[in-house]
């Protein structure tokens, strides 16, 4: 097989595409030693962001020119100029995008890994990919509200996902979730916003609900969610808001311990008002580690985000399933 121009973003799109299966790689001697170990290490780990590389054979594919350049540096993060490398691909799969693919819009890069061991352990048969952009929250923050450029920028975000493969798609920002729900009837496959499991669940626990924020521009959007939740189930509710003001700040210049304590000395002032505290970010739910001890129960997005989409989608699956009996 020769690989044509455009081998690399082939190889990448090919990539993107797997899900436990893995192509078998090596480079070729000469190459490697001009490698170092942590690049090779590396590329044996990972490739294009999931894609495990795990044996070496070489020979038998031969590719050349700039394509070769592409394609080594892209597997191994190595320059080279020789022309004519020769690498064998093994263990090809029989199928490429077997699997559901979920992406995930970010504003936050830190609960990018927690996420991903979230719809490894919950959405089974399914894979992800993560889309980041911080300026979306950034934007927001600044301009202290959720502006229609914002939220034409975040379809344009969930269009591109759309594009890209995606059969659901999930935005972990809570203070997106507006235009999350203006995007839903419009967009052609499922889409979530994180925070919905958690206002589910908060009415089922009591009537009186405390939302703890770091962020103003989440206070409202988290209320008037569980407020709606509330009013198509025909419960009656109150809701009392606490902002950590400064919170935030802390915890976007790495002092998470700040930030922590603060969402704590919070939470201390809403015991005995409420009968449940939700957590209204996603970057809250590291907040209280194991030794604290909560004197009411307190519920974070994460989890129960996508606890909620798996319900929806196995629901989704059951109804086409029907359909087409």
């Amino acid at each position: 097989m020769i690989w044509p121009m455009g081998g690399a973003r082939l190889i990448k799109d090919w990539c993107h595409g797997m899900s436990s299966k893995c192509a078998q790689v090596k480079l070729p001697e000469e190459g490697k030693q001009h490698a170092s170990n942590e690049n090779v290490g590396a590329a044996e780990r990972s490739v294009s962001g999931g894609t495990t590389v795990k044996t070496a054979e070489l020979d038998e594919v031969d590719y050349s020119g700039s394509t070769a350049d592409a394609v080594i540096e892209l597997m191994y993060g190595l320059r080279t100029s020789a022309h004519n490398r020769k690498f064998e691909i093994l263990a090809m799969p029989s199928e490429i995008n077997e699997s559901p693919a979920l992406a995930m819009i970010h504003t936050v890069p830190g609960i990018i890994p927690a996420f991903n061991e979230l719809v490894g352990l919950h959405l089974i048969g399914w894979r992800s990919f993560n889309m980041l952009d911080e300026s979306l929250l950034g934007n927001t923050i600044r301009e202290g509200a959720l502006s229609p450029q914002t939220m034409r920028r975040l379809a344009t975000h969930i269009w591109s996902a759309v594009d890209a493969g995606a059969s659901a798609v999930l935005v972990t920002c809570s203070s997106l979730g507006p235009a999350v729900d203006a995007a839903m009837p419009l967009c052609p496959i499922p889409l979530f916003r994180i925070d919905d499991g958690m206002a589910i669940e908060a009415i089922q626990r009591g009537n009186r609900i405390g939302v703890l924020a770091t962020l103003a521009t989440t206070m409202n959007p988290t209320t008037r969610l569980i407020e709606r939740h509330a009013e198509r189930t025909g419960r009656r509710i109150s809701v009392t808001g606490r902002l950590c003001e400064g919170a935030f700040d802390k915890l976007r210049h790495g002092d998470r311990a700040a930030h922590d304590a603060m969402v704590r000395e919070g939470l201390a002032s809403l015991v005995g008002d409420v009968d449940v505290v939700v957590l209204a970010q996603a970057s809250m739910a590291n907040a209280l580690n194991d030794t604290h001890q909560a004197s009411l129960p307190v519920l974070t997005s994460p989890e129960l985000g996508v606890l909620h989409i798996s319900c929806a989608l196995k629901a989704r699956s059951r109804v086409q399933e029907s359909a087409h009996s």
